[in-house]
């Protein structure tokens, strides 16, 4: 037998790797809008990056309600860290800046993958949530490709 077999405990974890998508992309979205708008240069395809980030975390919090369950609680103070990191990252170098946003976008695409095979196999979920996960990975999978894709920041603008 299989931990995801039973319905209630595969609920909760159907649930937590939601909400650790949901932590990811609300820290994400703050880090990439620093980065899209210090170091006195505006870069459009950050701040899109920033934007789908911040889409997927409104759609997470829907998802998360429609399982039954409630988000964590958030004070925002992450977020206001993450979006001065990213302020202060844009003025470093953009090989640093390259490396970071390619881990970022690794890492965000890993936690996707993990919550589409948990939705897959998961029982006791609603129907609606089912179809959610496939297009919450493409959306990470679009962003991982537009993080990783150029070279230079001129490259993005």
């Amino acid at each position: 037998m299989d931990m995801l077999d039973e319905p209630q405990l595969s609920r909760q974890w159907v649930v937590r790797r939601m909400q650790r998508a949901l932590t990811i992309d609300r820290t994400a979205a703050a880090l990439l809008r620093g980065l899209a708008h210090g170091g006195g240069a505006r870069r459009p395809a950050l701040a899109r990056a920033a934007e789908e980030a911040a889409g997927r975390a409104e759609r997470l919090l829907e998802l998360i309600r429609a399982i039954g369950s409630v988000p964590y609680p958030s004070w925002g103070v992450a977020t206001t860290a993450a979006r001065w990191a990213g302020r202060f990252a844009a003025r470093l170098p953009w090989s640093w800046q390259r490396y970071a946003l390619r881990r970022l976008a690794a890492f965000t695409l890993a936690e996707y993958d993990a919550l589409r095979a948990f939705v897959r196999t998961a029982v006791g979920i609603p129907d609606s949530v089912r179809p959610a996960a496939p297009e919450l990975f493409d959306s990470a999978s679009q962003e991982y490709a537009l993080l990783t894709g150029a070279a230079e920041p001129e490259a993005r603008c």
